[in-house]
């Protein structure tokens, strides 16, 4: 974090956004939950630190800017279910408190920024600057209003961005780790480790007598929370999306031909595409030599000439693209301008004279209307469709206003009505199978499972690839928590009982058989003791064992025990076939170096962690003295989130 708050002073836009200075707080603070603070019945407010307020208007914005930006980086929409369901609000707000309590902090220490302070960092921003590095107030005004702010706004956030950065500074600015840390980090990094190893099944154990029925229940009654069954709720499921209302079956072949005829071209046509090379030259003359080479009937090829100019074939290839896909316009109207395979005359392009050679030509094509019949119908009644998805949603609201059930509604619009007759809050069914098809499964259960029998739920809004829908659904039942009794749980404790009896006494052998390698025993002795169909996978010896994750063909389980124990020593780990049993040979560590680029690195998040713990315990403790207070009526409010719906 303190990272972000230093180079939030190297680059202007950094400067006018604080809400993205603060995502690491998401998890200090974040964690603290609104259930954590407490309650005030203010409604323009959403909470309180201190002498700072946050508006609903403050956290609406701070919301809606974190969740298109998230909704960016995934590439897809996310509904207000969704988001809540991720705790996007709890993050945001505790973003937004983290910042207060930062402000309280320079408030209380009397620290301002003066207007020469703030011109002195705006002018100094290179972007702002010209040739003859003087303040181009166009280019700032420019990029204020790209960014869609205004310049007193730009001010007034760094009055407050500047102060934050001063007090983080402060606290955990120039703070670098001890050698011992250094040193520690990098033995557990570059650490490689060889050891022998064979993994055995549970035979080399031999087999385990079951357990009377008094032995099992006492055993099952110790471990009540392993058969306990999670509260499972009935569901109505109600969900109309435009394919799912689409009738193609219903359109005219006329309608459909029509529609074919007017889009056949972009929709149901391919382009023509050409396998296009280019070679850019720094002057016309030098274009035009080669161009001459090209075409005097001599041995010159395009392919020796981008050699002499030492240009790679990946360089100067596009391959096989369309026109609108060529980057250069010059370029794109010399390649399709030839009227079959060969070089261009030099053009001007945007970084130099281009001479295009075009290799193949691969013509246009249409795809007939008896081939895209169908695809043509399911368009048509997808876009009819649409609209008709609308209409359903305020019918099915007026109907449900009037307390109608979800399946008397379905009944009557000839709707398919989804049954559910148990589903717990990972999506399974009583057997452990998971539910399949549920439509926006994650928030559908979600908020199912903070509904109730006969509550009115509002729908849930989908986006599909063919375009809005809608959700509805019914608590029918619920089935709460609870343990088995040991006559239902018996099949299952006493195939539990199994694997755990296995289990232990393959540990126990399997640990017999690391103490004979520990005494001087070969490991070759040792397996050629065991019958052979407990031997899963024969001697084997891993070098270059590293700590991260999985490595030189071992689990990271088992890497784990290779690194817990000492070099010509013995041990084992669990896998799903059995038992590992390996035996470390080798330890070997390259010697720190300090300069070296890796262990800089390495330096430098260390500092970077150890300030961010610094910078967060202080700011944690503050937030703990200023007890801030929140509002979830004001919080639903700013997030798009009606009581109903939660």
């Amino acid at each position: 974090m303190l990272q972000l708050l230093r180079n939030s002073g190297r680059h202007w836009l950094g400067k006018t956004v604080t809400f993205v200075l603060f995502g690491l707080l998401i998890l200090s603070f974040a964690i603290w939950g609104i259930s954590g603070w407490f309650i005030y019945p203010v409604a323009t407010q959403v909470a309180e630190i201190g002498d700072r307020t946050i508006t609903v208007e403050e956290m609406r914005e701070a919301y809606l800017a974190r969740l298109q930006a998230l909704q960016q980086q995934l590439r897809m929409p996310i509904s207000t279910e969704q988001a809540r369901a991720m705790g996007l609000d709890q993050q945001v707000l505790g973003q937004l408190v983290s910042q207060a309590v930062l402000d309280t902090i320079a408030d209380d220490l009397r620290l301002a920024v003066p207007d020469e302070t703030i011109v002195a960092v705006v002018t100094r921003e290179p972007q702002f600057r010209d040739s003859a590095g003087n303040f181009n107030r166009a280019a700032f005004d420019s990029a204020l209003r790209n960014a869609g702010i205004t310049e007193q706004a730009f001010v007034a956030e760094q009055r407050a961005v500047l102060p934050r950065r001063q007090i983080a500074e402060s606290i955990a600015g120039d703070i670098a780790p001890s050698r011992a840390m250094q040193a520690a980090f990098h033995r557990y990094g570059t650490e490689r480790r060889t050891a022998q190893y064979a993994t055995l099944a549970p035979a080399a154990a031999g087999p385990v007598a079951d357990p009377d029925d008094a032995m099992l229940e006492a055993w099952f009654k110790e471990r009540p929370e392993l058969f306990r069954l999670p509260e499972f709720r009935s569901l109505s499921v109600l969900d109309i999306e435009p394919e799912t209302l689409a009738k193609p079956e219903a359109v005219s072949r006329e309608a459909a031909l029509a529609r074919y005829e007017a889009e056949k071209e972009n929709r149901y046509g391919t382009p023509e595409t050409r396998h296009v090379q280019q070679l850019v030259f720094p002057t016309q003359a030098d274009a035009d030599a080669a161009y001459r080479r090209l075409t005097d009937g001599g041995a010159e090829t395009f392919e020796s000439i981008a050699a002499e100019r030492n240009v790679a074939e990946t360089d100067y290839d596009l391959g096989l693209v369309a026109r609108d896909a060529v980057f250069d316009p010059a370029v794109a109207e010399a390649a399709f301008a030839l009227v079959e395979p060969g070089v261009s005359q030099p053009v001007q392009g945007r970084f130099g004279t281009v001479i295009t050679r075009v290799v193949s030509i691969t013509p246009p094509s249409v795809q007939s209307f008896g081939e895209v019949e169908q695809a043509v119908r399911l368009a048509i009644a997808i876009d009819e469709a649409r609209a008709a998805v609308e209409a359903l949603h305020d019918s099915i609201e007026e109907a449900r206003a009037a307390m109608r059930p979800l399946s008397e509604i379905a009944e009557e619009k000839q709707l398919p009505l989804r049954t559910i007759p148990a589903i717990d809050r990972a999506g399974q069914d009583r057997d452990g199978a998971p539910i399949t098809d549920l439509p926006e499964a994650a928030a559908l259960i979600t908020a199912a499972f903070a509904s109730d029998v006969g509550a009115d739920n509002a729908p849930l809004r989908q986006q599909t690839s063919t375009g809005t829908g809608y959700i509805w659904y019914d608590v029918t039942d619920v089935s709460p928590e609870r343990d088995r009794t040991f006559e239902e749980a018996r099949a299952d404790a006493l195939t539990r009982w199994r694997e755990e009896a296995a289990a232990d006494k393959l540990t126990a052998v399997v640990g017999e058989l690391a103490a004979r390698l520990d005494g001087g025993e070969s490991f070759e002795t040792v397996i050629a003791s065991l019958p052979q169909e407990a031997v899963v996978s024969p001697l084997t010896t891993a070098s270059g064992i590293a700590r991260s994750g999985e490595t030189a063909g071992l689990p990271p389980a088992v890497v784990q025990q290779v690194f817990a124990t000492h070099k010509g020593k013995a041990g084992s780990a669990a896998v799903s076939a059995g038992r590992v049993l390996f035996q470390v040979t080798e330890v070997t560590t390259p010697p720190l170096d300090i300069a070296e680029p890796r262990t800089a690195a390495v330096t430098e998040q260390l500092s970077s962690v150890i300030a961010d713990d610094l910078l967060t315990q202080y700011i944690g403790k503050r937030q703990a003295e200023l007890k801030p207070t929140v509002n979830p009526e004001a919080l639903r409010a700013a997030t798009g989130l009606d009581t109903a719906g939660l």
